[in-house]
């Protein structure tokens, strides 16, 4: 599409409102408590087996969540991202 307008702010009113036209909705978007609200929330142990994080490096405070030791993210988590000092 070719802009009318050799205005930066003209051409991109001109781009976004072509953009819109060809966007179509098919429903509201739920919110984000709704989403939260409508599964079931995985034990955080199981989250940290997923991301390759042992249970002496993790410190749970309630089922879903937890603090991860220091010495495991300055040095695991490196090693198992692929981060290279």
């Amino acid at each position: 599409m070719a802009a009318s307008s050799t205005n930066p702010a003209a051409m991109s009113a001109e781009l976004t409102a072509a953009a819109l036209k060809r966007i179509t909705f098919e429903a509201d978007v739920p919110s984000d408590i709704n989403i939260s609200q409508s599964v079931d929330p995985f034990h955080i142990s199981e989250v940290a087996a997923a991301a390759g994080i042992t249970s002496d490096e993790l410190e749970p405070y309630g089922s879903h969540k937890a603090k991860v030791r220091a010495v495991f993210a300055s040095a695991s988590w490196t090693a198992h991202a692929g981060v290279q000092n």
